[in-house]
């Protein structure tokens, strides 16, 4: 499965996840992306975030997750 995150219109990060993945580090083993996954952060807990023009793209497989 693939993220693609894009501001502006330009892509700015593209992860797939690899067969077989477990988690970035062993603390987090099994954190793996799923059917319906969306996550946002915003670190600095004195701001605010706005966001638009959310989309899911369609068609994705879903692997059995």
């Amino acid at each position: 499965m693939t993220v693609t995150l894009k501001v502006n219109g330009e892509t700015t990060v593209e992860f797939t996840e690899p067969e077989g993945w477990k988690g970035a580090k062993k603390s987090m083993s099994g954190r793996m992306i799923g059917k319906g996954t969306f996550a946002w952060q915003a670190h600095d807990p004195g701001s605010t975030v706005f966001y638009k023009e959310i989309r899911r793209a369609h068609g994705y497989e879903n692997k059995g997750r």
